[in-house]
């Protein structure tokens, strides 16, 4: 059964299918020397058929998360690959990677100061936050303080 999504969440569940799809093309085209063309063309169509059915169904959560998955393996390409990423982005979205990134600690600061986690989204974020510093030694104490926003939520 297909959620009603009017207005902004509307427009924000576009925003994450294109973003998604816009990714996932890239990844794809410079998958040169790690997957075959038959590889390549598999993830392709494995990755477009995710991100469409989670639009499809106006899944909101599940764009959110496929996002946020090609984010991560997006960052993990070459200084060169990201550069390139980045600015092809910008140049359809406005904004790159690094943006949105600076946007997912905002909003995990937010949580920080309000003290607890209620939703499951929140949730992912912040342990995706915890991951992101975890072995560096200048955010110890950001990270006790996600550690400890994490054990106040409750899944319902």
């Amino acid at each position: 059964m297909n959620k009603k999504i009017v207005g902004a969440k509307q427009g924000e569940l576009v925003w994450l299918r294109d973003w998604s799809l816009a990714i996932t093309n890239f990844i794809v085209k410079n998958s040169n020397g790690f997957a075959s063309p038959q590889e390549a063309a598999n993830l392709y169509q494995m990755l477009t058929e995710a991100i469409n059915e989670a639009f499809q169904k106006n899944n909101l959560k599940g764009l959110k998360i496929i996002c946020a998955e090609l984010n991560d393996i997006a960052r993990g390409g070459s200084a060169k690959e990201i550069y390139d990423l980045n600015e092809l982005l910008m140049s359809k979205f406005g904004e790159n990677l690094n943006n949105y990134k600076i946007d997912n600690i905002k909003k995990v600061k937010r949580l920080l100061k309000k003290g607890k986690i209620e939703r499951e989204d929140d949730f992912r974020l912040v342990q995706n936050r915890l991951e992101d510093i975890y072995d560096d030694d200048s955010k110890r104490e950001e990270a006790e303080g996600l550690d400890a926003l994490l054990s106040t939520y409750t899944p319902k």
